[in-house]
């Protein structure tokens, strides 16, 4: 993977080293995920292609012993994407840390990442621009692969701390494609919201600058700068007698930031997925790529959550 050796090599190591790294056979990676456990990051992915799906879930443990304390961001069971070459799914970053402190204090929001807010607030509660009066601390429960996916539970306690505390537990399940049912790989997210009383929930999904996003009735269909296409799904699932019965939940579009570089800054869209209901919330939303020209296979895949 690391492809073709830079000129750097020659200028920094000589030629000898030049010569022995052109006979370094380039062989593929065989691992298709790896823990950090004391990072706090799991990654997954379905190969090493261009097209693959990779995926990347932030489960960080934040300790104020840990010097980059400061630096946290309130972003709990986050995660980025990127499949059928493109890349949809990302961490709006850091923007400033000093220069404004309503942007400085915006980018390190739950808001302002891949995961849930409960009742409009962030999971973390600030102090000022480097330090923090409270922060969730979040922690992986499973992280393994089975045939034909690989998956990650986890959860935090952010939410702990409401008057009738919330406990949030996020599953991430990055299917393969599947031969058998002619489906692509897919991403599927689960949220189950463990309360009493009523809250407001919501689910907030950050895209690339490059991509553009459009309300499709329920779903949300996005065009990638490549011209690959992702529909994002979502369903609150409600148990019955028999089967969880799996009702679509209506997405909207609201504007969003992301920083790829510090002082800047540029104007991206962000998926929005709200619910509001009384003691426990599961929702499932599914993530499902297509590489321009392929099937839409959206609706099978969909048909596939009841079983």
């Amino acid at each position: 993977m690391a492809g073709e050796a830079p000129v750097e090599t020659l200028w920094l190591l000589g030629a000898e080293a030049l010569a022995d790294y052109d006979r370094v056979e380039a062989t593929p990676p065989r691992e298709r995920r790896r823990s950090f456990n004391d990072a706090g990051y799991f990654l997954m992915r379905d190969g090493w292609t261009r097209d693959s799906s990779f995926v990347l879930i932030d489960a960080a443990p934040h300790d104020a012993a840990n010097k980059c304390h400061g630096h946290a961001h309130t972003g709990a069971l986050s995660f980025e994407f990127a499949a059928a070459g493109e890349t949809w799914i990302v961490d709006p970053g850091t923007f400033t840390y000093t220069g404004n402190a309503r942007w400085r204090d915006w980018f390190r929001t739950t808001q302002a990442h891949n995961t849930a807010t409960v009742d409009g607030l962030s999971q973390s509660i600030t102090r000022g621009p480097f330090s923090w009066e409270r922060l969730a601390q979040a922690k992986c429960n499973e992280f393994g692969e089975r045939t034909g996916c690989i998956y990650f539970t986890g959860e935090h306690d952010g939410y702990h701390r409401l008057s009738d505390p919330v406990g949030h537990t996020r599953s991430v399940l990055l299917a393969k494609r599947d031969e058998q049912w002619a489906t692509p790989a897919h991403l599927k997210v689960e949220d189950h919201f463990a309360a009493r009383g009523r809250h407001d929930y919501a689910l907030r999904f950050h895209l690339s600058a490059s991509c553009q996003a459009f309300v499709e009735g329920e779903q949300v269909k996005i065009v990638g700068a490549f011209g690959a296409e992702l529909t994002i799904a979502a369903f609150r699932s409600e148990q019955t007698e028999g089967a969880p019965l799996f009702l679509p939940i209506r997405a909207r579009i609201e504007p969003g930031w992301v920083s790829r570089c510090y002082g800047q800054r540029e104007a991206a869209q962000v998926v929005l997925i709200e619910i509001e209901g009384r003691g426990d919330q599961h929702l499932v939303t599914l993530l499902i790529p297509r590489i321009s020209g392929e099937a839409n296979l959206t609706q099978q895949i969909i048909s596939q959550l009841s079983r």
